[in-house]
């Protein structure tokens, strides 16, 4: 795990903490891996930082279906508030 996290990873928790969300579809179809945002954040994004936020429990997933394809929402976990709260002192 990571103690020092990137200006994206940042920028992404930051952006989530405003109540953003990050959608990706996780039905095995032609839309598999397919990335979406509630809202369009103003900086550069990538998956890869996404993962590594998830992957270190910055980033908590919820399961649903919209129009019948399963999707993985992403949003700020508790742990995510506490390092960007931590960031900003």
């Amino acid at each position: 795990m990571s103690k020092k996290l990137t200006t994206t990873q940042i920028n992404l928790l930051d952006w989530l903490n405003a109540g953003n969300f990050v959608y990706f579809c996780t039905e095995v179809s032609n839309q598999l891996g397919a990335m979406r945002f509630s809202k369009q954040p103003q900086f550069q994004t990538d998956k890869r930082a996404i993962f590594n936020l998830l992957r270190d429990g910055y980033l908590q997933v919820m399961e649903s279906y919209l129009y019948g394809l399963r999707q993985a929402s992403l949003t700020i976990s508790n742990k995510g508030e506490t390092m960007l709260k931590s960031l900003n002192d």
